[in-house]
């Protein structure tokens, strides 16, 4: 019996990973995250009053979900670096690979998806779907449906994530791309995106 041996060359290339954690006890809201929030202007401010300076600290943040929502686009939150509040938690893996950097990017530079894992901690998650469309601001756009369940058999070695092969499908990543996840509550799903 022989093993396989993988080639360096097939490790090298562009990836980000970030993890998306609902923090709604089991039983509680699931979450409509987007991955990529197209072309909307994602730009908010965030208020904090110190009692005892007295001052205020504003500060920007890009997971406004403001325009999505008024354009008709159901999203309860939109992935940013380092966002965190009572319901969800959302961060990159890799402190030099930002989300911010990463959603900047292709909104000028798309790149074409080749592979992506998802690591969940409830197989749950894969019961949900994904949500991709191409958006243009003249007419609504029927969104098209991943159904996570299709990369996912309980006879699976391990249970914890699937994977899923765009190689032939060409799922481009650009600023007319609204994605949108289903996080179940009470589970972090990790992504790891290879270009």
């Amino acid at each position: 019996m022989s093993l396989e041996v993988s080639k360096a060359s097939g490790a090298l290339g562009n990836k980000i990973q970030f993890s998306i954690q609902n923090k709604n006890a089991a039983g509680g809201q699931a979450l409509r995250v987007a991955i990529v929030p197209a072309y909307f202007d994602t730009l908010g401010m965030a208020a904090t009053f110190d009692d005892n300076t007295k001052e205020v600290s504003i500060v920007a943040h890009h997971h406004n979900t403001a325009a999505l929502v008024a354009a008709g686009y159901s999203i309860d939150r939109i992935i940013d670096d380092d966002m965190s509040d009572a319901n969800i938690a959302v961060q990159a893996t890799n402190s030099e690979r930002r989300i911010r950097d990463f959603l900047d990017f292709v909104k000028t530079n798309e790149v074409i998806l080749r592979s992506m894992t998802i690591k969940a901690t409830n197989t749950d998650a894969y019961d949900g779907d994904m949500e991709v469309s191409h958006l243009n601001p003249f007419k609504k756009v029927t969104p098209e449906t991943i159904e996570l369940n299709k990369f996912y058999s309980r006879f699976q070695e391990n249970d914890d994530k699937i994977d899923i092969d765009f190689e032939n499908d060409n799922m481009i990543i650009n600023d007319t791309l609204l994605w949108v996840v289903n996080v179940p509550a009470n589970t972090t799903m990790t992504f790891t995106l290879r270009f």
